[in-house]
């Protein structure tokens, strides 16, 4: 009995351990991606996306690694002719979904055309990537959909 109990206890702090470092990874991810966006340095932003082509649910994008940089570094045009840069950003909490599921709420200052503006994000962690979504409405020209029809 005692064995077992053990057993229990073992498993549920070797579960535990996991997702803190899974959150952990998140978080450094997390601060790496919008520090780069900070900073205008947009190929190591690139670097913490998940790639898609459609929907992320259906798997990484079909284009290599420079075809999908391309692309990203294309959209992110779209950024700098609108004045839009990011100014600042917090990680503000971690939800939970079914215990082991999480993503990290963010919020993010960006100015366009000489005006600041907060918006929410969630940042979830996608096979040691990043998947952005959010209110912002130009989150579509720095996420990691390789959209080529914007």
């Amino acid at each position: 009995m005692r064995k077992k109990i053990l057993l229990l206890v073992s498993v549920a702090l070797i579960m535990t351990s996991c997702s803190n470092i899974l959150e952990h990874q998140a978080g450094n991810s997390i601060n790496k991606y919008y520090k780069a966006l900070k900073d205008q340095d947009y190929e190591e932003a690139f670097k913490h996306l998940y790639l898609f082509d459609k929907d992320p649910s259906e798997g990484e994008t079909s284009l290599s690694s420079n075809e999908a940089k391309a692309v990203f570094l294309n959209k992110i045009k779209n950024l700098e002719n609108e004045n839009y840069r990011v100014v600042d950003f917090k990680i503000k909490d971690i939800e939970y979904e079914d215990g082991h599921s999480f993503w990290h709420e963010i919020v993010i200052t960006i100015e366009h055309n000489g005006s600041a503006f907060d918006y929410s994000e969630n940042a979830f962690y996608h096979d040691g990537k990043l998947q952005i979504s959010g209110e912002d409405p130009f989150i579509q020209f720095r996420d990691g959909k390789m959209d080529t029809s914007l």
